[in-house]
């Protein structure tokens, strides 16, 4: 049995918003507050991953690595290709 939290509204009217969808969303804003937080300088018990991200980073050896053209390599990574030349 699915247990409802509360309604959203659509073109049928008020329908019910099962607890599992209500949840994900609860989760995910008390993921962005302890972001947040841990940004100003907050101590959480939260796990913390840090990334080293190179200074300079040599995309052409990146795109021939993946084997992408420089289009593939822009749509899949959100830029323009444009971008990708500057």
């Amino acid at each position: 049995m699915t247990k409802y939290l509360a309604q959203q509204y659509n073109s049928d009217g008020y329908t019910p918003v099962p607890i599992e969808q209500i949840d994900i969303g609860l989760s995910l804003l008390k993921g962005a507050r302890q972001a947040l937080a841990y940004a100003k300088g907050k101590k959480l018990k939260a796990r913390v991953h840090k990334v080293m991200i190179p200074m300079e980073v040599d995309v052409k050896t990146m795109r021939h690595d993946l084997d992408m053209n420089r289009k593939e390599f822009c749509e899949n990574f959100g830029f323009s290709i444009r971008t990708l030349e500057e």
